[in-house]
C-alpha cells in the first residue's frame, strides 16, 4: 500500500479543466470542435520537444505555434482572430463538474493541495480564482521557474523545492499517463485519473487510480 502523503499536487489543464471546452473557439475560425484535443496534443508534443533539445518558450506561443500549424494541415491560412479566440478561451476553461468535491475531499483529509502546471503561474492562478477555487490551494506551481516542461525531471523537481519538502512526501495527481510517469521518475507518488483511459503498461504503474478526480481523492483520504 502507497505511503500517505503530507501534499498533493494536482495538473491543471485538462486533469483540473476541461480542454474540449477549447472546441467553440476552435470551431468559430474553420476547424472542428473536435480539433480541441489535436490541438491540445500538438501544443504539448512541441513544449515536449522544446526541452527536450534544452530550450523553453512559454506555453502561450507554443499554443499558438501549434494551432498554425494545425490550420496549415486542414487547408486554412494563419489567422489572428483564432489564436486571440483559442488565447482567451484557455483563461476561460470551466473545471470538471467534480473538481470541488476532489478539493473538499483533499482539505477535510488534512492534506496540503498546489497546482503544478505547465502553464503560467498567473494563468493558472486565474483559472482557479475564477471558478472559486482558490480557497483550497496552498499553492500555485508551474514550469515556467524551470523552464522545462513536464515530463521532464527538472520540472517536478523545482516545484517539489518550492514546497520545500522531499519528493516522497508530494502526490502528482493527472489525467495523463506520461505525468505520473514523469514524477515517479523523481520520486514522488501519483494518482491517475482514468477518465476511461487504460494505464500504458510501459510507464511505472502509479499508487492509486480511479475514474474520476473524486475517485482518485477518496483512494488518497484512505492511505
Amino acid at each position: 500500500m502507497a505511503q500517505r502523503p503530507r501534499i498533493v499536487a494536482l495538473d491543471i489543464i485538462d486533469t483540473v479543466f476541461r480542454i474540449d471546452a477549447l472546441g467553440p473557439a476552435v470551431a468559430a475560425h474553420g476547424l472542428a470542435a473536435s480539433d480541441a484535443e489535436t490541438l491540445y496534443a500538438g501544443m504539448l508534443r512541441d513544449a515536449m520537444a522544446l526541452s527536450l533539445a534544452g530550450s523553453y518558450a512559454p506555453l502561450p506561443e507554443v499554443m499558438a505555434g501549434a494551432l498554425g500549424q494545425l490550420r496549415a494541415k486542414r487547408g486554412l491560412p494563419p489567422s489572428d482572430p483564432a489564436r486571440e479566440a483559442v488565447a482567451e478561451a484557455m483563461k476561460q476553461l470551466p473545471p470538471h463538474d467534480d473538481a470541488g468535491a476532489c478539493f473538499r475531499t483533499l482539505k477535510d483529509a488534512g492534506f496540503r493541495v498546489h497546482a503544478l502546471s505547465n502553464g503560467a503561474a498567473s494563468a493558472t492562478e486565474g483559472l482557479i480564482e475564477r471558478a472559486g477555487f482558490a480557497g483550497f490551494f496552498d499553492g500555485v506551481h508551474s514550469v515556467e521557474l524551470a523552464r522545462r516542461y513536464k515530463p521532464q525531471r527538472s520540472a517536478y523537481m523545482s516545484a517539489v523545492e518550492q514546497m520545500r519538502t522531499e519528493p516522497g512526501d508530494v502526490m502528482l495527481v493527472a489525467t495523463h499517463a506520461w505525468d505520473c510517469h514523469g514524477a515517479k521518475q523523481i520520486g514522488m507518488p501519483t494518482g491517475f485519473v482514468r477518465r476511461g483511459q487504460p494505464w500504458p503498461a510501459h510507464f511505472d504503474a502509479p499508487d492509486v487510480a480511479g475514474e474520476t478526480l473524486r475517485d482518485v481523492a477518496e483512494a488518497i483520504a484512505a492511505l
